[in-house]
């Protein structure tokens, strides 16, 4: 029996990578505006399709020694996070169809439009999802090419660097043969379980404004679909690392912060930690904060350790925090004495110092 194909589809896009407005320190991605001389060189001597062709403003800026006035909106990825709109592609080198749009056949208006790129360096098998939005709109243009578009802020959703980072597109499509390799095209047609476990996925390693956004879209657009089961062990590392880049930044935890708390996780008793029957890095609490150890006593009691390096007072204010969390969690008035906070610091200012014994936070300074 011939097996039925649906009535529409969602499509993947093939996005070159872009860093038009990219802002790291504020882990946002680019596809904002015209790339970077460095990424416009990258991306031409790495002979990407577009970038690498002759009639292209990038690769004309590039001829030109980079003199003058940069290209505006040399190609749809350096606008497509402004005005949310990808087309299907035309093309560039077959005879007789030179400057064509590539034929889109299927049926794609109100379903979603997933967007793929690959970072600098990475291979094919490391093409990451960076957004995604709801075809609001489906338009053709007189050479054959259509355009794909949004109308509605609500099923724009955009990822950050870190998140784009995390999440494999071929982890949720496979090829015919299943070899990781987009090959030529830039488009790839999705089913509604493929898309919504893109979602699911999405929805389990973010939180606030996305994560709402990817729940209202479950709710309304993939309400009796069933995505495909992610792997808890893997959602939590990537949690797990999430977390601990919003603690530390991009550059991830310092050498001399480690190296302190591995000191106190290894001699415990030096700390005046004792009868311990758990201790635990980076212990995780709901709120997505994580104190940088937990210890746990043989008499049902617990210990918060903040570790500072530098400024002390940061730390005094976590270990309040994380003594006040524990308290919730445990079910305990936040003032008991069944949870201690401790922060351990290179050197304590005397104005901390005097916050911690106002408001019952111990304080060590150590420095190894």
């Amino acid at each position: 029996m011939k097996k039925m194909l649906p009535k529409s589809w969602n499509v993947a896009f093939k996005c070159t990578y872009n860093d038009g407005g990219e802002d790291k320190e504020q882990d946002k991605l680019g596809f904002k505006d015209t790339c970077s001389i460095t990424n416009i060189t990258q991306n031409i001597k790495a002979k990407r399709v577009w970038c690498s062709n002759k009639k292209c403003g990038c690769h004309k800026y590039f001829n030109s020694g980079f003199k003058g006035k940069a290209p505006e909106k040399p190609c749809l990825e350096s606008h497509l996070f402004k005005d949310w709109t990808f087309d299907s592609g035309m093309y560039h080198n077959r005879v007789g169809k030179e400057g064509c749009g590539i034929p889109f056949k299927r049926n794609v208006k109100k379903k979603f439009a997933i967007l793929t790129t690959r970072f600098p360096k990475d291979k094919e098998k490391d093409r990451k999802v960076i957004g995604l939005f709801k075809i609001d709109r489906v338009e053709h243009n007189n050479n054959n090419e259509t355009f794909f578009i949004s109308e509605n802020k609500k099923t724009r959703i955009e990822l950050s660097q870190s998140v784009a980072k995390k999440i494999n597109f071929w982890d949720f499509y496979k090829n015919n043969k299943g070899a990781a390799a987009w090959g030529t095209g830039v488009f790839r047609y999705l089913s509604d379980e493929q898309v919504a476990s893109i979602l699911e996925y999405i929805r389990a390693i973010t939180s606030g404004e996305i994560n709402q956004k990817v729940s209202n879209i479950l709710k309304s657009d993939f309400n009796n679909v069933q995505p495909r089961m992610i792997k808890t062990e893997k959602i939590e590392k990537i949690n797990r690392e999430f977390d601990i880049n919003k603690k530390y930044g991009l550059g991830g935890e310092g050498k001399d912060h480690k190296k302190l708390k591995q000191w106190i996780l290894d001699n415990p008793e030096k700390i005046g930690m004792k009868n311990i029957k758990n201790k635990f890095e980076e212990y995780p609490f709901m709120s997505g904060d994580r104190a940088d150890i937990l210890f746990e006593h043989k008499d049902g009691k617990f210990s918060v350790i903040e570790v500072e390096t530098s400024e002390a007072k940061p730390g005094f204010l976590q270990a309040l925090k994380y003594k006040v969390l524990k308290c919730v969690e445990i079910e305990e008035n936040i003032v008991s004495d069944v949870v201690k906070a401790i922060i351990v610091a290179w050197e304590i200012d005397d104005d901390t110092k005097q916050l911690c014994k106002k408001y019952g936070i111990d304080y060590i300074e150590k420095k190894i």
